[in-house]
Protein backbone atom coordinates (compact mmCIF):
# COMPACT_ATOMS: atom_id res chain seq x y z
CA UNK A 1 0.00 0.00 0.00
CA UNK A 2 1.44 3.35 -1.04
CA UNK A 3 2.38 5.84 1.65
CA UNK A 4 0.49 9.10 1.41
CA UNK A 5 3.29 11.54 2.16
CA UNK A 6 0.94 14.53 2.01
CA UNK A 7 -0.75 13.41 5.22
CA UNK A 8 2.32 12.42 7.17
CA UNK A 9 1.62 14.55 10.24
CA UNK A 10 4.78 14.36 12.32
CA UNK A 11 4.28 15.03 15.99
CA UNK A 12 6.70 17.70 17.27
CA UNK A 13 7.43 15.72 20.42
CA UNK A 14 7.18 12.03 21.23
CA UNK A 15 4.94 12.81 24.21
CA UNK A 16 2.37 14.40 21.85
CA UNK A 17 2.22 11.16 19.91
CA UNK A 18 1.33 9.16 23.02
CA UNK A 19 -1.14 11.81 24.14
CA UNK A 20 -2.89 11.40 20.81
CA UNK A 21 -2.89 7.60 21.12
CA UNK A 22 -4.35 7.79 24.63
CA UNK A 23 -6.86 10.46 23.69
CA UNK A 24 -8.09 9.26 20.30
CA UNK A 25 -7.05 5.62 20.02
CA UNK A 26 -4.36 3.68 18.21
CA UNK A 27 -6.43 3.18 15.05
CA UNK A 28 -6.65 6.90 14.27
CA UNK A 29 -3.02 7.66 15.01
CA UNK A 30 -1.35 4.63 13.45
CA UNK A 31 -3.48 4.82 10.28
CA UNK A 32 -2.97 8.54 9.75
CA UNK A 33 -0.76 7.88 6.70
CA UNK A 34 -3.00 5.39 4.91
CA UNK A 35 -4.48 6.38 1.53
CA UNK A 36 -8.05 7.73 1.51
CA UNK A 37 -10.96 5.43 0.77
CA UNK A 38 -12.66 5.62 -2.63
CA UNK A 39 -14.23 7.63 -3.96
CA UNK A 40 -12.11 10.52 -2.75
CA UNK A 41 -12.86 14.20 -3.06
CA UNK A 42 -10.88 17.32 -3.83
CA UNK A 43 -12.52 20.71 -3.31
CA UNK A 44 -10.72 23.69 -4.83
CA UNK A 45 -11.34 27.10 -3.25
CA UNK A 46 -9.95 30.42 -4.43
CA UNK A 47 -9.85 34.17 -4.02
CA UNK A 48 -8.58 36.60 -6.62
CA UNK A 49 -4.93 35.62 -6.16
CA UNK A 50 -4.90 32.71 -3.67
CA UNK A 51 -6.12 29.12 -3.58
CA UNK A 52 -6.75 26.36 -1.10
CA UNK A 53 -7.43 22.64 -1.59
CA UNK A 54 -9.48 20.45 0.72
CA UNK A 55 -8.97 16.66 0.52
CA UNK A 56 -11.49 15.83 3.22
CA UNK A 57 -14.33 13.49 2.27
CA UNK A 58 -17.58 15.22 1.40
CA UNK A 59 -20.52 13.58 3.16
CA UNK A 60 -22.70 11.56 0.78
CA UNK A 61 -25.86 13.52 1.61
CA UNK A 62 -24.23 16.72 0.33
CA UNK A 63 -23.12 15.46 -3.08
CA UNK A 64 -25.60 17.40 -5.21
CA UNK A 65 -25.72 20.84 -6.83
CA UNK A 66 -28.04 22.40 -4.26
CA UNK A 67 -25.84 21.48 -1.30
CA UNK A 68 -22.62 22.33 -3.11
CA UNK A 69 -23.96 25.82 -3.83
CA UNK A 70 -24.78 26.14 -0.13
CA UNK A 71 -21.27 24.93 0.73
CA UNK A 72 -19.89 27.67 -1.49
CA UNK A 73 -22.02 30.30 0.27
CA UNK A 74 -21.02 29.16 3.76
CA UNK A 75 -17.34 28.99 2.87
CA UNK A 76 -17.52 32.49 1.44
CA UNK A 77 -19.08 33.88 4.64
CA UNK A 78 -16.38 32.21 6.72
CA UNK A 79 -13.22 32.84 4.68
CA UNK A 80 -14.19 34.90 1.59
CA UNK A 81 -13.04 32.00 -0.62
CA UNK A 82 -15.31 30.70 -3.41
CA UNK A 83 -15.46 27.14 -4.69
CA UNK A 84 -13.64 26.82 -8.00
CA UNK A 85 -14.49 23.13 -8.47
CA UNK A 86 -15.40 19.92 -6.66
CA UNK A 87 -13.68 16.87 -8.08
CA UNK A 88 -14.49 13.24 -7.21
CA UNK A 89 -12.01 10.47 -7.98
CA UNK A 90 -13.80 7.16 -8.42
CA UNK A 91 -12.45 3.69 -7.55
CA UNK A 92 -11.09 3.12 -11.08
CA UNK A 93 -9.15 6.39 -10.92
CA UNK A 94 -11.53 8.24 -13.22
CA UNK A 95 -12.12 11.83 -12.10
CA UNK A 96 -15.38 13.70 -12.55
CA UNK A 97 -16.33 17.25 -11.69
CA UNK A 98 -19.44 17.61 -9.56
CA UNK A 99 -19.33 21.40 -9.44
CA UNK A 100 -17.59 24.26 -11.24
CA UNK A 101 -17.69 27.95 -10.46
CA UNK A 102 -19.70 29.95 -12.96
CA UNK A 103 -18.14 32.99 -14.63
CA UNK A 104 -20.71 35.27 -12.99
CA UNK A 105 -19.28 34.72 -9.50
CA UNK A 106 -16.74 37.44 -8.68
CA UNK A 107 -13.69 36.38 -6.69
CA UNK A 108 -12.64 38.27 -3.56
CA UNK A 109 -9.82 40.82 -3.89
CA UNK A 110 -7.43 39.62 -1.19
CA UNK A 111 -4.84 42.39 -0.83
CA UNK A 112 -6.00 42.70 2.80
CA UNK A 113 -5.40 39.03 3.69
CA UNK A 114 -2.69 38.87 6.34
CA UNK A 115 -2.87 35.46 8.05
CA UNK A 116 -1.81 31.98 7.00
CA UNK A 117 -3.37 29.00 8.82
CA UNK A 118 -2.95 25.25 8.48
CA UNK A 119 -5.52 22.90 10.05
CA UNK A 120 -4.86 19.19 10.68
CA UNK A 121 -7.83 16.82 10.93
CA UNK A 122 -7.47 13.44 12.66
CA UNK A 123 -3.66 13.78 12.39
CA UNK A 124 -3.75 13.12 8.63
CA UNK A 125 -5.73 15.53 6.44
CA UNK A 126 -4.98 19.20 6.29
CA UNK A 127 -6.39 22.42 4.91
CA UNK A 128 -4.23 25.50 4.33
CA UNK A 129 -5.50 28.99 3.55
CA UNK A 130 -4.84 32.68 3.94
CA UNK A 131 -7.52 34.96 5.36
CA UNK A 132 -8.27 38.37 6.81
CA UNK A 133 -7.64 38.39 10.55
CA UNK A 134 -9.47 41.65 11.35
CA UNK A 135 -12.75 40.15 10.10
CA UNK A 136 -12.86 37.86 13.16
CA UNK A 137 -13.01 38.89 16.80
CA UNK A 138 -10.37 36.43 17.95
CA UNK A 139 -8.27 33.68 16.46
CA UNK A 140 -10.02 31.21 18.77
CA UNK A 141 -13.41 32.24 17.38
CA UNK A 142 -12.24 31.66 13.83
CA UNK A 143 -10.87 28.23 14.82
CA UNK A 144 -14.18 27.20 16.38
CA UNK A 145 -16.24 28.38 13.41
CA UNK A 146 -13.90 26.75 10.94
CA UNK A 147 -13.88 23.44 12.81
CA UNK A 148 -17.66 23.42 13.16
CA UNK A 149 -18.04 24.11 9.46
CA UNK A 150 -15.72 21.30 8.36
CA UNK A 151 -17.04 18.77 10.84
CA UNK A 152 -20.57 19.37 9.55
CA UNK A 153 -19.77 19.05 5.85
CA UNK A 154 -16.94 16.50 5.85
CA UNK A 155 -15.41 13.40 7.36
CA UNK A 156 -11.69 12.73 7.13
CA UNK A 157 -10.48 11.13 3.90
CA UNK A 158 -10.82 7.63 5.40
CA UNK A 159 -14.51 8.24 6.12
CA UNK A 160 -14.00 8.66 9.88
CA UNK A 161 -15.71 11.38 11.89
CA UNK A 162 -13.42 14.31 12.62
CA UNK A 163 -12.37 14.15 16.25
CA UNK A 164 -8.93 15.72 16.47
CA UNK A 165 -8.30 19.20 15.05
CA UNK A 166 -4.97 21.02 15.36
CA UNK A 167 -3.91 24.30 13.79
CA UNK A 168 -0.82 26.36 13.06
CA UNK A 169 -0.91 30.09 12.23
CA UNK A 170 1.53 32.66 10.96
CA UNK A 171 1.07 36.43 10.66
CA UNK A 172 3.38 38.52 8.53
CA UNK A 173 3.28 41.33 6.00
CA UNK A 174 4.32 39.21 3.03
CA UNK A 175 1.53 36.64 3.40
CA UNK A 176 0.79 36.90 -0.33
CA UNK A 177 3.68 34.59 -1.12
CA UNK A 178 1.69 31.75 0.52
CA UNK A 179 -0.70 29.72 -1.65
CA UNK A 180 -0.32 32.18 -4.50
CA UNK A 181 -2.17 31.14 -7.63
CA UNK A 182 0.00 30.39 -10.63
CA UNK A 183 -1.38 28.70 -13.71
CA UNK A 184 1.71 26.52 -13.95
CA UNK A 185 1.17 25.28 -10.38
CA UNK A 186 -0.51 21.85 -10.61
CA UNK A 187 -1.69 22.13 -7.00
CA UNK A 188 -3.96 25.02 -7.90
CA UNK A 189 -4.72 24.47 -11.54
CA UNK A 190 -8.01 22.80 -12.35
CA UNK A 191 -7.20 21.65 -15.90
CA UNK A 192 -9.07 22.36 -19.08
CA UNK A 193 -10.80 25.59 -18.03
CA UNK A 194 -8.72 27.27 -20.74
CA UNK A 195 -8.36 24.22 -22.92
CA UNK A 196 -8.28 24.77 -26.69
CA UNK A 197 -8.65 22.01 -29.26
CA UNK A 198 -5.78 21.33 -31.64
CA UNK A 199 -6.55 20.73 -35.34
CA UNK A 200 -6.06 16.97 -35.02
CA UNK A 201 -8.39 16.82 -32.00
CA UNK A 202 -11.02 18.73 -33.94
CA UNK A 203 -10.90 16.07 -36.68
CA UNK A 204 -11.23 13.16 -34.23
CA UNK A 205 -14.08 14.92 -32.45
CA UNK A 206 -15.73 15.35 -35.84
CA UNK A 207 -15.61 11.59 -36.32
CA UNK A 208 -17.26 10.99 -32.94
CA UNK A 209 -19.98 13.57 -33.58
CA UNK A 210 -20.62 12.27 -37.11
CA UNK A 211 -21.19 8.73 -35.79
CA UNK A 212 -23.24 9.94 -32.80
CA UNK A 213 -20.78 8.45 -30.32
CA UNK A 214 -21.09 9.76 -26.75
CA UNK A 215 -17.74 10.91 -25.36
CA UNK A 216 -16.04 12.99 -22.69
CA UNK A 217 -13.23 15.38 -23.53
CA UNK A 218 -10.07 15.61 -21.45
CA UNK A 219 -11.11 13.02 -18.85
CA UNK A 220 -8.69 12.77 -15.93
CA UNK A 221 -7.36 9.60 -14.27
CA UNK A 222 -5.65 9.43 -10.89
CA UNK A 223 -3.55 6.84 -9.10
CA UNK A 224 -2.16 7.17 -5.57
CA UNK A 225 -3.76 10.65 -5.47
CA UNK A 226 -1.70 11.83 -8.42
CA UNK A 227 -3.06 12.50 -11.90
CA UNK A 228 -1.33 10.14 -14.31
CA UNK A 229 -3.09 10.62 -17.63
CA UNK A 230 -5.68 12.71 -19.49
CA UNK A 231 -7.04 11.07 -22.67
CA UNK A 232 -8.22 13.54 -25.29
CA UNK A 233 -11.50 11.65 -25.63
CA UNK A 234 -13.07 8.96 -23.47
CA UNK A 235 -15.89 6.74 -24.71
CA UNK A 236 -17.07 5.85 -21.24
CA UNK A 237 -19.69 3.19 -21.93
CA UNK A 238 -17.21 1.17 -24.03
CA UNK A 239 -14.17 2.05 -21.87
CA UNK A 240 -12.13 3.32 -24.81
CA UNK A 241 -9.49 6.05 -24.31
CA UNK A 242 -8.41 8.00 -27.40
CA UNK A 243 -5.24 10.08 -27.67
CA UNK A 244 -4.32 12.48 -30.46
CA UNK A 245 -0.52 12.59 -30.42
CA UNK A 246 1.05 15.62 -32.03
CA UNK A 247 4.64 14.98 -33.13
CA UNK A 248 6.01 17.92 -31.14
CA UNK A 249 5.10 16.14 -27.87
CA UNK A 250 6.58 12.76 -28.74
CA UNK A 251 10.10 13.33 -29.98
CA UNK A 252 12.00 12.29 -26.86
CA UNK A 253 12.44 8.91 -25.25
CA UNK A 254 10.98 9.95 -21.90
CA UNK A 255 7.71 11.01 -23.53
CA UNK A 256 7.45 7.64 -25.28
CA UNK A 257 8.10 5.79 -22.01
CA UNK A 258 5.51 7.95 -20.22
CA UNK A 259 2.91 7.11 -22.87
CA UNK A 260 3.57 3.40 -22.53
CA UNK A 261 3.18 3.58 -18.75
CA UNK A 262 -0.09 5.47 -19.13
CA UNK A 263 -1.37 2.93 -21.65
CA UNK A 264 -0.45 0.02 -19.41
CA UNK A 265 -2.16 1.49 -16.36
CA UNK A 266 -5.35 2.16 -18.31
CA UNK A 267 -5.31 -1.35 -19.78
CA UNK A 268 -4.99 -2.82 -16.29
CA UNK A 269 -8.10 -0.83 -15.36
CA UNK A 270 -9.94 -2.39 -18.30
CA UNK A 271 -9.66 0.36 -20.89
CA UNK A 272 -8.80 -0.04 -24.57
CA UNK A 273 -6.31 2.62 -25.64
CA UNK A 274 -6.28 4.07 -29.17
CA UNK A 275 -3.43 6.42 -30.06
CA UNK A 276 -3.49 8.30 -33.35
CA UNK A 277 -0.51 10.31 -34.51
CA UNK A 278 -0.99 13.71 -36.09
CA UNK A 279 0.22 12.41 -39.45
CA UNK A 280 -2.32 9.55 -39.33
CA UNK A 281 -5.20 11.88 -38.54
CA UNK A 282 -4.30 14.44 -41.19
CA UNK A 283 -3.25 11.88 -43.80
CA UNK A 284 -5.91 9.18 -43.50
CA UNK A 285 -8.90 10.29 -41.47
CA UNK A 286 -11.05 7.50 -42.93
CA UNK A 287 -8.73 4.84 -41.48
CA UNK A 288 -8.89 6.51 -38.05
CA UNK A 289 -12.68 6.48 -38.24
CA UNK A 290 -12.72 2.81 -39.24
CA UNK A 291 -10.44 1.87 -36.32
CA UNK A 292 -12.61 3.73 -33.81
CA UNK A 293 -15.78 2.05 -35.08
CA UNK A 294 -14.11 -1.37 -35.08
CA UNK A 295 -12.92 -0.81 -31.52
CA UNK A 296 -16.46 0.07 -30.40
CA UNK A 297 -17.79 -3.02 -32.17
CA UNK A 298 -15.20 -5.25 -30.51
CA UNK A 299 -15.93 -3.83 -27.06
CA UNK A 300 -19.70 -4.27 -27.60
CA UNK A 301 -19.22 -7.97 -28.27
CA UNK A 302 -17.24 -8.44 -25.07
CA UNK A 303 -19.70 -6.56 -22.87
CA UNK A 304 -22.66 -8.39 -21.33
Amino acid sequence: MAMNYKRNHKFPQKSYFWEAVNGFGEDMVYKRNEPPIKPEYQIFFETETHYMICDLRLRDKYVDQEHLMKLDEEMFKLTEHRINAVRRINPDGRAEYLYRRTNGIVLTPDFHFDTYVKFFFNFRDYVKLVYRSDKHETGAEFDRNFQTFFCRWFTDSRGKEIQAVNSEKQWFADVKKWLLKKKQNPAYSVPHSEFKDTPIEVKIEGILVKNKIAYTKQAEFFEHEMKFTVPDFLIEDKKIAIYCDGTEFHKDTQAIIRDKVQDRKLQIKGYMVLRFSGSEILGNQALCEEDILQAIKARSKNQP
